[in-house]
């Protein structure tokens, strides 16, 4: 498996940044996609040192861990907002996330009602949403649901 890395925009736009930050802003790594608005994948990762180590986060997909366990994982570094760290992780975790309704929700990308309330009751196992609500709304409501279970 390939490994991918993902880290704040918030990170690739400071002045001042680590080595691991500033290898990715220099170039020369595969940009994915900013899914969320707030976060920016890429496909290939920097050389880590042992001294660079203090500035990643790893998530793996050992045997026995859950799929919305590796989501929590990816979902309280995305949450944290960090500024000094990337996640490095095998590929198959990205894909695992971008897959996963809970990511969905994150991002707000729904373009109709229906799927947002499909994800959402897929994601919390309810069908709470109001559906009387305009899109924007719902959006808003479903993204702090996931926030509030996000440590």
């Amino acid at each position: 498996m390939s490994q991918w890395c993902i880290v704040s925009n918030e990170a690739l736009d400071a002045e001042l940044v680590n080595e691991v930050i500033q290898a990715l802003k220099d170039g020369g790594f595969d940009v994915g996609v900013c899914h969320d608005g707030a976060n920016r994948v890429f496909t290939s990762v920097p050389k880590i040192t042992p001294e660079l180590e203090q500035y990643v986060v790893r998530v793996d997909a050992n045997e026995g861990v859950t799929e919305q366990q590796l989501i929590m994982l990816v979902g309280t570094f995305l949450k944290a907002n960090h500024t000094d760290k990337i996640l490095i992780a095998d590929s198959s975790v990205f894909t695992t996330l971008f897959n996963h309704p809970i990511h969905r929700l994150w991002c707000g990308s729904h373009e109709d009602k229906k799927t947002l309330q499909d994800d959402y009751k897929a994601a919390f196992g309810v069908d709470d949403l109001d559906g009387r609500k305009s899109l924007k709304d719902l959006k808003h409501e479903a993204k702090e649901a996931v926030y509030s279970i996000i440590p």
